[in-house]
């Protein structure tokens, strides 16, 4: 009789029901927001932990965000004008990374028509000193033609920035969270 109640305990054991495309689809929904959270919660701690004076932290906000607004966009119209425009933002060296960059995605933006337009959506000074600060912007991006037409995404970045007489300049422009790669600098 132990062997027949094996058996039928085998026999009710149904295979495990595959998610569907909307469950899926949740899934994906609720990491979002979780990670768009994170981010919230690293603003809000990174602005609670740093204390620049008040026209400073005015200063490094409006750099970091407009600097990543600036960087992060471009329109194929006008994607011949981004270096000289975007110039005075940046230091040498991200100039240079910043410059190569716009080289290298220039015949696909034209040929496809792209145009990437960002807004940000927060900022908050992560980090600052007398020379040096870093300033964590959440963007929205939206992007209009190309193969990736009517895309829109949402990333946080860290901007680096370096005190250049009465300014800000970006040095660097990085996914949250990545390190940077020594004597590499990535400008967008």
């Amino acid at each position: 009789m132990a062997a027949d109640s094996s058996a039928d305990l085998g026999a009710d054991v149904k295979p495990a029901r595959q998610a569907g495309p909307a469950e899926l689809a949740l899934f994906g929904v609720i990491a979002l927001i979780t990670v768009l959270l994170a981010v919230a919660l690293a603003i809000r701690l990174a602005d609670a932990n740093s204390d620049p004076g008040a026209g400073d932290r005015k200063k490094l906000l409006t750099a970091g965000a407009s600097g990543a607004a600036a960087l992060l966009s471009y329109d194929y119209r006008t994607v011949d004008r981004l270096t000289a425009t975007n110039r005075p933002l940046l230091t040498d060296a991200c100039a240079a990374g910043y410059t190569a960059q716009i080289t290298t995605i220039k015949p696909e933006v034209a040929k496809n028509q792209v145009v990437l337009s960002t807004s940000v959506g927060a900022a908050a000074v992560q980090s600052s000193g007398t020379d040096r600060a870093t300033v964590l912007v959440v963007v929205d991006e939206k992007r209009i033609g190309g193969d990736r037409a009517d895309q829109n995404t949402q990333l946080a970045v860290s901007v680096n920035l370096v005190r250049s007489g009465k300014r800000w300049l970006v040095d660097d422009l990085l996914p949250a969270g990545s390190s940077p790669v020594a004597g590499a600098k990535h400008c967008a």
